[in-house]
């Protein structure tokens, strides 16, 4: 049983509560403690939804002004970020190349966020098809966008490239993705069918494309696991939330989980999201390997208070078990090992194992 804080937290970072979770938590107020509460809501990108219910509960004004005061500059940014990946992907409309919103872009193009305050962005995330890469390159860099860090090491060490540019006295950053499901789960076919896949829509008057939502769920299940079901709560939100918003057809997400080597990691967060919140998520039928060695590593509270990330064994331990080949994992962790020579060393192997870049870009 969670205790009153962490109870109030996951409740309040719904977009809607049920008249049962408002009473319950009504109820427990006054046994949560409100600036821990704030806290672990900035800490975990969902101050713009909890901020939604504060009204109905006996909060104290100080937490209530802090986390106010985060959503309000964070509704700011979110619109500049919004409107610069809109106009990003109206561009490349016109242009018949394909532009992709991941993540939290995606996520606020009404699906399910319906305003930019709701979600913590950071960044703006876009999928570019690998043979297109070069030219939606050169569009960002007509956009007024410049490059935010050094290519040459992304190409070996990432799965994007970072351009960044200034608005209004902003720096927005922006990650072009070659690959949707991150550097251990990348495999160049399954990316093209999710591109090919999309499915045009109206926004606002622009015509952009969309993820499937079994694609999108997929790779935020995925971005998760890489992150080992740390750092932000808003990540674990965002699953719930989507599972909630539109039928999802699971048999496609578990046959594409297991195609791209993360079924297991897939069937571990959606299982430890339905212990959490009893999300409507159908759960996999089938035997998976270490699920309770996972639970162990990654205990409720880890993903409530929004950790950093664990000490380099049990991290490497994640690694490996969140990969459904034992290869697959040694592969991402000799991935990590090169970057890491790399940028604190200054040390380039011969050969990198990569997460399958663009073949222009690497010649």
């Amino acid at each position: 049983m969670l205790e009153s804080t962490h109870q109030a937290l996951l409740w309040l970072s719904q977009i809607t509560l049920s008249e049962e979770q408002l009473s319950r938590t009504q109820q427990l107020a006054h046994d949560v403690d409100w600036g821990e509460f704030a806290r672990l809501a900035i800490r975990g990108g969902v101050a713009g939804l909890v901020t939604r219910h504060l009204d109905l509960l006996p909060v104290p004004r100080d937490a209530k002004l802090l986390l106010f005061k985060r959503v309000l500059q964070q509704e700011a940014r979110g619109r500049i970020m919004l409107e610069q990946a809109v106009s990003l992907l109206q561009r490349a409309a016109e242009r018949e190349l394909p532009l992709i919103p991941l993540k939290g872009i995606a996520l606020c193009l009404d699906r399910p966020y319906t305003d930019p305050g709701m979600r913590e962005m950071v960044d703006i995330d876009l999928l570019a098809p690998r043979d297109r890469f070069e030219e939606l390159m050169n569009l960002l860099v007509m956009a007024g966008y410049r490059p935010y860090r050094d290519h040459q090491h992304e190409l070996r060490h990432a799965h994007h490239l970072t351009y960044c540019i200034d608005v209004g006295g902003q720096r927005v950053s922006l990650e072009l993705h070659w690959t949707l499901y991150t550097r251990m789960y990348t495999t160049p076919d399954a990316d093209e069918e999710a591109i090919r896949s999309a499915i045009p829509i109206a926004w606002q008057g622009v015509s952009i494309l969309q993820l499937r939502m079994e694609h999108l769920l997929l790779s935020l299940l995925l971005h998760w696991a890489q992150h080992r079901y740390r750092e932000k709560l808003k990540w674990a939100i965002d699953i719930i939330e989507l599972s909630r918003s539109q039928p999802i057809i699971w048999s496609d997400v578990w046959n594409r989980a297991s195609l791209v080597n993360g079924l297991r990691a897939a069937v571990f967060g959606t299982s430890l999201l339905t212990r959490l919140s009893g999300a409507p998520i159908q759960p996999y039928n089938g035997n998976v390997k270490a699920l309770p060695l996972l639970t162990a590593l990654n205990p409720e509270d880890q993903v409530l208070e929004s950790r950093p990330q664990p000490g380099l064994l049990e991290a490497s331990l994640i690694s490996l078990l969140r990969c459904d080949s034992l290869y697959g994992g040694l592969r991402f962790l000799a991935m990590k090992a090169s970057d890491l020579l790399e940028r604190k060393m200054g040390v380039q192997l011969p050969y990198a194992p990569t997460a399958n870049p663009p073949p222009r870009l690497t010649r």
